[in-house]
């Protein structure tokens, strides 16, 4: 795994970390022992990096089936895709499904 890659996750895990204190970078991140590269209550993270790409339009379905074909059945936690191209900007993939339930969620 690089350092740029670490940062990624790192970077996931301190922003999830106000709404669950314990959300870290998952232990041994992609030889399977947890699902996604960021733990917490939740949310499924899979955090990718594209250090040779400047435009941020690229595919993500392999990663997008990678994560969500191991969610476990009826699982509440939201599977997302977290991205970061060769300058550093940062996004997250996720279904408008999701999003939408995330969004009534905020507005209470």
């Amino acid at each position: 795994m690089s350092e740029k890659h670490n940062e990624l996750e790192e970077h996931i895990a301190e922003g999830i970390k106000p709404i669950d204190p314990k959300a870290r970078p998952t232990r041994g991140s992609g030889c399977g022992n947890e699902i996604g590269d960021v733990s917490n209550k939740f949310f499924y993270f899979e955090c990718k990096q594209k250090r040779t790409k400047e435009n941020i339009i690229m595919n993500y379905k392999e990663e997008w089936l990678d994560l969500t074909t191991q969610l476990p059945l009826n699982t509440s936690k939201i599977p997302i895709v977290a991205i970061e191209n060769k300058y550093g900007d940062r996004f997250v993939i996720m279904s408008t499904e999701d999003f939408f339930r995330l969004a009534k969620e905020a507005k209470g």
